[in-house]
């Protein structure tokens, strides 16, 4: 389903998705996600840059298309894929982590996930939520931290050790990581009453969820 149009939106992310190398994690988050994801973790979907740009930019898991996603024809849901990067361009808040490691050790991550290719998004709920060392179904953020994990770095630690699924915005507080790209699809908002909403969410996110997303901006008007 296609998300209707939404106040004080651009066209596309202004993230710059140039400036991306081989094993960047890119993180979203949407006006579309689930109220839980919103408002407690904020960041709902990850995906791991290739380097190859093109049809090929991004390897990504999703189990069905949400917003605008269909805008581009992203295809086959429900398994491992490739997609190119305006699938991204197209969500409301975006930031790229890059892992703190050498390159080499990136794009060896980034060969895990793509000989993963085709391996189907995970079932069920007990699946999704029980699935951190499963190889036979994934979903977006297991598959990197596997990619990962298979190089020595534990981007997401297990609480008590439990093979408990790896949420996306785990990523974004991992020592391993630094933030090298923000990106948002929002316009600068009119500061009058009538945005007091739009405008204590943005608030919400980036002081209480920690988020780092981009500066949107505020312009005065009537």
């Amino acid at each position: 389903m296609t998300a209707p149009a939404r106040p004080f939106s651009k066209e596309r992310n202004d993230l710059d998705f140039a400036s991306l190398e081989a094993g960047d994690i890119v993180l979203m988050s949407n006006p579309w996600d689930r109220w839980y994801m919103r408002y407690i973790i904020f960041w709902s979907h990850a995906g791991l840059v290739t380097g190859k740009g093109g049809r090929e930019a991004i390897i990504d898991v999703v189990r069905e298309p949400f917003g605008d996603h269909d805008r581009v024809g992203q295809r086959p849901f429900y398994q491992v894929h490739h997609c190119t990067y305006e699938a991204y361009a197209l969500n409301y808040d975006l930031i790229a982590l890059r892992v703190r490691c050498p390159l080499e050790v990136r794009q060896a991550a980034v060969r895990y996930a793509e000989e993963r290719i085709g391996t189907p998004y995970s079932p069920n709920i007990k699946k999704i939520i029980f699935n951190r060392h499963d190889t036979d179904h994934y979903s977006c953020s297991v598959l990197i931290w596997q990619a990962y994990q298979a190089q020595g770095i534990d981007l997401s630690p297990a609480p008590f050790g439990l093979n408990v699924t790896v949420m996306p915005y785990t990523f974004a507080h991992s020592r391993h990581v630094q933030v090298v790209a923000v990106g948002t699809r929002y316009k600068p908002i009119p500061r009058n009453w009538r945005n007091l909403g739009l405008i204590l969410r943005r608030w919400w996110y980036r002081n209480v969820l920690r988020a780092p997303i981009a500066d949107w901006g505020t312009e005065d008007g009537g």
